[in-house]
């Protein structure tokens, strides 16, 4: 049941209203945009900030534009590390971090002034451990992306029960990527992060939402520029870890729900088809043994997702195709691909 709240942010600049916020900036090989984004943060109107910047082995000239940043910003701090991947430079940076709440910011994205303003003054009359926006506006390179800096044209919050906001996650009607929100440092635990995996938001959010009682959501997108980016690390192309990753954050993340929640077992299992869909995807043919794999897990899931009605439709259309065996299914993959339907 989701429960309407009739607060509207509020400038958050009282003094018993500002807690300090870190705010968590993984960078690697961003030269293009890092500044941009580094910028954004460093205007934000809510000011109570301390910026970490984790330069996690960067080989082109980022490491340098946020040292020159960090001379400008005194709330900045930059750690210069050997790569260790994003999971492991955002458990770097909430060790190190000295804030009440977290947010997370992606390098190559940039923010409205209003961003931090908007979910920490939510989450705090709210009293909601988490508060979050359900995705970003998505751009591309070339693209112009405006955002709304006017508090007033922020919607009131509305705050779900942690059950209820599992169940929106697993049915994709929210994105999972932890830079949607903000976070009390202790809903997120001892490195949080995955270390080696991809969808390593999907296999963290869903545990900080089951330690908490409620959720505040902002519904506005126009306060976070998302890039699109064909290079991003979750469209490069197939590597065996994607496999991999796809298959233990699934399972764990089937036994974790159930176990919680078990009236979200159908929900769960909506959401691990869709993974190992996504996966499966980007196979090679010549992959047999990775394929049959992924292939094995999604007849696992197939039954469940094509009688519920609550699955996303392209869900329930994927688990009926894989009905009719493997290789419709590889067609039926490659053509949703070409047209962009697979995400």
């Amino acid at each position: 049941m989701q429960e309407k709240s009739s607060i509207a942010p509020d400038t958050g600049n009282e003094e018993s209203h500002s807690p300090l916020v870190t705010v968590i900036v993984p960078v690697y090989n961003v030269e293009q945009y890092v500044e941009q984004c580094l910028d954004s943060i460093s205007s934000q109107t809510y000011r109570n900030l301390e910026i970490i910047v984790i330069d996690d082995g960067s080989t082109d000239e980022s490491g340098r534009i946020c040292d020159e940043f960090a001379s400008r910003d005194s709330r900045a701090t930059v750690i210069h590390e050997d790569n260790c991947g994003l999971s492991g430079a955002r458990n770097n940076g909430i060790r190190l971090s000295h804030g009440e709440w977290i947010s997370f910011i992606d390098s190559d994205d940039y923010l409205s002034p209003i961003y931090i303003e908007t979910l920490i003054s939510t989450a705090l009359q709210t009293k909601s451990p988490i508060a979050r926006v359900p995705f970003g506006k998505p751009f591309t390179d070339g693209q112009t992306c405006t955002l709304t800096n006017s508090i007033k044209e922020v919607p009131s919050p509305t705050v779900l029960s942690s059950q209820q906001m599992q169940k929106d996650l697993l049915y994709q009607q929210y994105d999972t990527a932890m830079q949607w929100g903000v976070y009390e440092r202790w809903t997120l635990g001892d490195d949080p992060f995955p270390l080696g995996l991809y969808y390593e938001d999907l296999a963290t959010l869903y545990r900080a939402i089951h330690r908490i009682s409620q959720v505040a959501m902002v519904e506005c997108r126009e306060i976070y520029a998302y890039r699109m980016r064909s290079d991003s690390q979750i469209r490069q192309s197939f590597r065996p870890v994607k496999a991999q990753s796809a298959l233990k954050v699934s399972e764990q993340l089937e036994n974790e729900i159930c176990n919680w929640y078990p009236e979200l077992a159908a929900a769960a299992a909506s959401r691990c088809f869709s993974v190992n869909r996504m996966v499966f995807a980007q196979i090679p043919i010549q992959e047999k043994q990775t394929r049959n794999i992924i292939w094995q897990r999604l007849k696992r899931y197939r039954s469940t997702v094509l009688i519920d009605h609550e699955a996303r439709t392209r869900e329930r259309i994927a688990a009926f195709i894989t009905l009719l065996g493997i290789w419709p299914f590889t067609w039926f993959c490659s053509v949703c691909r070409h047209i962009g339907l697979m995400r």
